[in-house]
């Protein structure tokens, strides 16, 4: 009988060892309590800059903001006259050019070119002449040009297969248990096979010389 008195006065008294529904009335009160955090993304970062980023082999991104001191700076109004930018490799060589009158924007370009490290250089034309304002970080563009192997390419890639036929044939014989004057006669065969491609190779390189 005082077994069940406690067990009974233990389920009255309410905490969170003895009553769970108590704990999850609390927890979902707290939850209620709570405000909801949201985060707003910024339209701009009040911040001089030029960001050039690659998106696949021919295509590049360009993100820009200038403040408004900084035109005031360089007497630039956009509302008479448009920024100017400049696609350039490092060696100063101009790839590609676009004009924009927005202070703030973001542009997509497309570019095929060699491997080069570029960047894009924004300003605005005065008297034809080119007035730097910013410049934007370094980027290696990819490579377009499909690089088909030459003649000594082809033929190390033969001698390559030559020495790979050679060892597979030299694990049959050994599985046959084949004469070892077989094994005698592929070196013998190999070696006039790679004297052949080395005097092959001088003639090319050679004649390259010569043209």
């Amino acid at each position: 009988m005082e077994t069940q008195l406690i067990a009974q006065k233990s389920l009255e008294c309410e905490n969170d060892f003895s009553s769970s529904s108590h704990a999850i009335n609390s927890m979902g009160y707290e939850s209620a309590q709570e405000e909801e955090q949201t985060f707003v993304i910024p339209s701009a970062y009040n911040q001089n800059r030029v960001t050039l980023l690659g998106v696949n082999p021919t295509t590049y991104y360009v993100y820009w903001e200038v403040l408004p001191a900084t035109l005031a700076s360089f007497g630039l109004d956009l509302h008479k006259q448009q920024l100017h930018f400049r696609v350039q490799s490092l060696q100063g060589d101009c790839l590609y050019t676009f004009e924009s009158p927005f202070d703030l924007g973001e542009y997509f370009l497309t570019l095929e070119t060699k491997i080069r490290d570029i960047c894009v250089k924004m300003g605005f034309l005065k008297e034809n002449q080119f007035i730097e304002i910013l410049t934007s970080n370094t980027v290696q563009t990819f490579s377009t040009a499909i690089k088909l192997p030459d003649v000594s390419n082809e033929v190390w890639l033969e001698k390559h297969k030559n020495c790979l036929k050679l060892i597979q044939s030299q694990f049959e014989s050994m599985a046959l248990n084949a004469s070892s004057t077989t094994n005698i006669k592929q070196f013998e065969e190999l070696f006039y096979t790679n004297k052949v491609l080395k005097s092959r190779i001088n003639s090319t390189s050679l004649l390259g010389k010569v043209l």
